[in-house]
């Protein structure tokens, strides 16, 4: 980066010196347009993009050519829209996917609230409807791209966001050629927003924020449906008012566009004393000493065609770029990938072309031609007589002819039914519809004997795809990670999840957080977290400790129900205890298991205030009252307490195979049926 043109010495960083003006460094502003035009260039690049557009509406349905003629059938079997939905409704049935553990089992308390957040949250903020207009976006034009965010004024208390977005609004800034975005150099989000809505995000601008250009020096935004409405939407009264005499008269509802850059800044500080980046009293607020990096988690640029709104650093302690990309069907010489439509479009187009032969053959059939003779049918008479009318009867005088007849229709071949019903199947076959429905029926009774149909049912490309979204979710898991960790205060947790949401760092050196704050004089000091670092730091060590696992084949649902019914079979085995043999079955109100005696976790240095004493003689037994931790410690306290699965003495013993199934007998009474 240091020798290029694009990114070194052109733009001037707070440790450099700050200009001042009121639209902002032109210096900053010019860079901002060059970046902007290259971005662009290289999405352009790619063959896929001409292309996004007719794919999203044939989506829609506008299949047919528009100089067909109008006395011509144009009926469309959208079978495009309907493989894409049979895919959306199999890749996002599921659950949250999200699953973080820790090596260090100090930290255990804070790996369990953090799953019971991201659980909340996904249920709360409808994050798997957001996750399925990603993969929309992804099927139809090759990539669909994921904005993740903190929102302060989303729902009632604000949280984090999962905003779908058109991937020709992510600009890159000399990206890599590898599969993530956060390889880049930069990236440039690009956002359509009313003019007030911005005036309201910034009142010190108000001034200077005017409704876009005629034909947008930049670009339009395609995200949604703005490339869709552009033409036909007019100004509200309200827009009118709001945006005074200054308004184009351009036909169209006033918008702006919205540039937000993340950028990996290399800058230092080159002054002689500590700078203060960010907005003081902020969680991403810090302190540069001389010589550091100015922008170790990013800078930011937000800002319209002719003025800058903000620069600064990122606002996120992960220091990511705050968007992932999903690719259903990448290939490494395409910078988006292909759309399922793609390939689609031609046996679409066939369907389309067969079904609307075959109703102009039967519209022939019933709408008969006529072949009249001049001499003995009047021309006032043709023009009136209907063949389609029932019971209809006419007077002819044959000395003047012939009179008239009825042509007849054309005749399909007898293999014509069977070919068309030929093109559906392979249609089918060939976008996976098939197999999505086979799937979809398994999972509804996910037996012992089902489970091997259900591997077979997934196809290679379904599994990919699978695979795919795994690893697109990566990013995302850790973003929504590190935001919890700062964003979500002891309040919230408690208004969440109740007192279960406390931990023991909300009453350390640095309370309302999960973060640690420690002294060298606590148990299991760690440097890292020492309170004299500030907790941004501090967040950067501790979100490491959390690593985000999914194991292959979970995205389908399957993996939970294998491992429902192998737990089911390990606890009737007496090999698993009852508290993990409902955390496996996620029964709730469970509860934890309690303190029992049990032998010390270090046996060289046992803690004298867990110690169990013996009543008789006042000594210490060797065991220590703690929470069992470990599947055998479980077991330990659940012979203690007397708890345990219970069978019958007689009658062959239930395999555990099957899921139990209730019945209803003849006699009216209500039975539970096991394999």
């Amino acid at each position: 980066m240091a020798n290029d043109p694009l990114l070194d010495g052109v733009l001037p960083s707070m440790g450099s010196g700050q200009h001042f003006f009121e639209k902002g460094d032109p210096r900053v502003l010019g860079w901002l347009r060059e970046a902007i035009t290259e971005g662009e260039r290289i999405n352009k690049s790619d063959p896929a993009y001409e292309r996004m557009d007719q794919a999203a509406t044939y989506v829609m349905g506008e299949q047919m050519d528009s100089d067909r003629p109008s006395y011509l059938p144009k009926v469309v079997v959208n079978q495009t829209k309907k493989s894409i939905r049979a895919h959306v409704s199999a890749l996002t049935d599921l659950k949250p996917l999200f699953s973080f553990h820790c090596g260090n089992p100090a930290y255990e308390q804070q790996s369990y609230l953090l799953n019971k957040l991201v659980v909340m949250w996904w249920t709360n903020t409808f994050a798997d409807l957001d996750l399925a207009d990603v993969i929309r976006y992804s099927l139809t034009m090759g990539a669909g791209d994921c904005v993740v965010e903190y929102d302060n004024h989303y729902g009632n208390y604000g949280d984090n966001r999962l905003i779908p977005r058109d991937a020709r609004d992510t600009l890159p800034i000399r990206p890599s050629r590898e599969r993530s975005i956060q390889t880049w150099e930069g990236v440039v989000i690009r956002e359509a927003h009313s003019p007030n809505v911005l005036r309201g995000m910034f009142p010190d601008k108000a001034h200077l924020l005017k409704p876009d250009s005629e034909g947008q020096r930049f670009g339009a935004s395609a995200t949604k449906f703005r490339r869709l409405v552009k033409q036909v939407v007019t100004p509200t009264i309200f827009d009118r008012l709001q945006s005074g005499p200054t308004q184009t008269g351009s036909g169209v509802s006033p918008e702006l566009t919205l540039y937000r850059v993340f950028l990996t800044d290399r800058s230092v500080n080159a002054t002689l004393g500590p700078v203060l980046m960010g907005k003081p009293g902020t969680s991403w607020a810090y302190m540069v000493q001389p010589g550091e990096r100015l922008y170790p988690r990013k800078r930011l640029i937000v800002a319209t065609e002719t003025v800058i709104l903000y620069d600064g650093p990122s606002p996120y302690w992960h220091g990511m770029f705050p968007i992932s990309r999903l690719r259903l069907d990448p290939w490494p010489w395409l910078f988006f990938g292909l759309g399922l439509t793609h390939d689609l479009k031609p046996m679409q187009d066939g369907l389309n072309t067969i079904v609307n032969d075959f109703i102009s053959t039967f519209s022939q059939w019933v709408n008969r031609g006529v072949i009249a003779d001049k001499n003995a049918v009047p021309e006032s008479l043709l023009r009136r007589f209907d063949p389609r009318r029932k019971n209809w009867k006419m007077k002819l005088n044959p000395t003047y002819g012939e009179g008239f007849k009825l042509a007849d229709g054309p005749t399909l071949p007898p293999w014509s039914m069977e070919f068309l019903q030929m093109l559906f199947t392979k249609f089918d076959e060939h976008s996976g519809t098939a197999n999505l429905q086979a799937l979809m029926q398994l999972r509804q009774m996910p037996g012992a004997d089902t489970i091997q149909k259900y591997y077979e049912a997934m196809t290679p490309e379904l599994r990919l795809e699978g695979r795919l979204i795994e690893a697109f979710l990566r990013d995302v898991a850790d973003m929504i990670k590190v935001n919890i960790f700062q964003y979500y205060s002891t309040s919230r947790r408690m208004m969440m999840l109740g007192e279960q949401g406390l931990a023991l760092e909300d009453l350390d050196y640095d309370p309302g957080t999960l973060v640690p704050a420690m002294t060298p004089d606590m148990e299991g000091y760690t440097p890292e977290l020492d309170k004299k670092h500030s907790r941004d730091v501090r967040a950067q060590y501790f979100q490491r400790l959390f690593t985000f696992s999914v194991e292959p084949n979970s995205i389908l649902a399957m993996n939970a129900v294998e491992k429902k019914m192998e737990g089911f079979q390990m606890f009737r085995m007496g090999v698993m205890d009852f508290w993990t043999f409902h955390e496996r079955m996620q029964t709730p109100n469970v509860g934890s298991p309690p303190a029992v005696p049990l032998p010390p976790k270090d046996p060289q240095n046992p803690d004298p205030n867990t110690a169990v004493m013996d009543p008789m003689t006042g000594m210490p037994t060797g065991m220590e009252m703690r929470v069992p931790e470990t599947i055998t410690e479980r077991l330990m306290a659940q012979m203690s307490m007397g708890l345990g699965q219970g069978e019958s003495g007689g009658g062959r013993k239930p395999s555990g195979q099957e899921p139990p199934d209730l019945e209803q007998k003849s006699d009216g009474r209500t039975t539970i049926t096991e394999s």
